[in-house]
């Protein structure tokens, strides 16, 4: 037997006693048990959080199982028990379904064979849109002019790979989920994975492949995966894509167990499909700037202007012909906007003129805790560089760096090429071969991260 046949057997008797088919995670649970996984690997390829509520979702369906037989049913036997119920005339007079050429069907359920299959048709033309791992709906503000781009983008049928980057805080997941809502309508399957949860590429094109009946095997067929981008238009969001990377090395380096998706993005401009592949990071690779230049995108983000005014506006802040002396002292960066937005109006009662006459710039513990984690992940060369930038006021050189570190030119030059892919660099307008910090980063490397969070500007 092969996993659809089992599938059809456990849905229809799910159906028998519960009135309902099959929900998207049962259908993964039966999968990841036929395949003889635990329920903590389950819970791993498929993107759950529990092994726990993996095994109550296997035990409800032991149970119906269990009411079919009249025995007891559980993880050790219930491959045997689905196998008894395919090979004995009882299941198919019940399901009214030909196993395979294997097995005998009963020759008086052509009608509920027929229905089964017109609801099988029905059911793949429907749209399906897994977004569990996608954020709240949240309000996007300044971003108009890059939702139209990129909706334009989405209905390039020659465009494959769109990728949104930017540093952490920029605004990228919220103005993606923002994008998906827009246009879900367009596609006829939208499926949003976090990498914060471990998602591997196997797991991803097994959900899919199960999604459109295709067929499911220990080792998921690229070619076959593909055959769904194909037939189907196909929108897949892989969000926190920076997880794959390996901390401690040089930006855009998969670890050992992720390889696979530097050789699934090659192929999504290389193959002739009409889907698209959204990447979301906050580290750039080269696989996001390919060389098919006509078949992806790549949006940077950078910080926002005046329109970040709707952000202080929202927490009541006074003094608005200050604001934007505020805006520019954060970069524009909408999150740490809100954490500082907070802290006026908890320690300022919302006045940004007494604020900017302390003279300080101040880090908030959450601007504490995205630059930590951009800090254990660089290599020990971009933390010296980092922390040679930062004692200059002025954007400087390479030649600069040199003259007080002991590296070469070369590996200098692959350092700054690093911090400048995560984001973390300022090139000099009209001469990119000067660079030096944002404001804040440079305040963080100056503390090294102590929780001393106001120092002179």
């Amino acid at each position: 037997m092969n996993i659809t046949e089992v599938l059809q057997i456990v849905d229809q008797l799910v159906l028998k006693h519960t009135g309902k088919h099959l929900n998207d995670l049962q259908k993964n649970v039966i999968v990841g048990i036929w395949q003889s996984q635990t329920y903590q690997e389950i819970a791993h390829n498929f993107g759950y959080e529990s092994e726990n509520h993996i095994g109550n979702v296997s035990r409800n369906l032991y149970e119906i199982l269990a009411k079919e037989l009249g025995e007891t049913v559980n993880k050790s036997n219930f491959c045997w028990s689905i196998e008894r119920l395919a090979n004995s005339f009882y299941s198919s007079q019940i399901f009214g379904i030909a196993i395979n050429s294997n097995f005998n069907s009963c020759p008086n359920n052509h009608h509920q064979k027929s229905e089964f299959n017109n609801q099988e048709k029905s059911e793949e033309k429907k749209p399906y849109y897994n977004l569990k791992q996608a954020p709240r709906l949240m309000k996007y503000y300044g971003r108009n002019k890059e939702i139209k781009v990129l909706s334009q983008q989405l209905k390039n049928p020659n465009l494959n790979l769109i990728s949104v980057l930017g540093i952490t805080g920029i605004g990228k997941t919220n103005l993606v989920r923002n994008l998906v809502q827009i246009n879900q309508e367009s596609f006829d399957l939208i499926v949003w994975k976090n990498l914060k949860f471990g998602q591997s590429l196997n797991s991803i094109i097994r959900e899919i492949s199960e999604i459109k009946k295709s067929g499911i095997s220990e080792i998921p067929d690229f070619c076959s995966f593909f055959d769904i981008l194909t037939d189907k238009k196909c929108l897949i969001i892989l969000d926190s894509f920076e997880e794959i990377f390996t901390p401690q090395e040089l930006a855009g380096n998969y670890k050992t167990e992720y390889q696979d998706y530097k050789k699934f993005l090659q192929m999504i401009t290389e193959i002739e499909h009409q889907s698209c592949i959204i990447l979301i990071s906050q580290e750039k690779c080269q696989e996001m700037t390919s060389l098919n230049s006509q078949f992806s995108y790549c949006l940077e983000l950078s910080g926002l202007n005046e329109s970040a005014n709707k952000i202080l506006k929202q927490h009541t802040l006074k003094n608005e012909d200050r604001w934007l002396e505020l805006i520019n002292l954060y970069e524009g960066n909408p999150q740490f906007l809100q954490d500082i937005s907070l802290f006026i109006k908890d320690i300022f009662n919302g006045n940004v003129e007494k604020f900017l006459q302390e003279n300080c710039l101040v880090l908030t513990e959450e601007m504490i805790f995205v630059f930590n984690s951009i800090w254990l992940k660089l290599s020990e060369i971009e933390r010296l560089i980092l922390l040679e930038i930062c004692y200059h006021h002025d954007f400087i050189s390479i030649d600069d760096i040199q003259e007080n570190l002991a590296f070469s030119l070369m590996e200098l030059g692959r350092g700054i090429k690093s911090l400048n892919q995560r984001y973390l660099l300022i090139l000099k307008e009209g001469d990119p071969r000067l660079f030096n910090l944002t404001s804040v980063l440079k305040e963080f490397v100056k503390n090294k991260g102590k929780l001393l969070p106001i120092k002179p500007i």
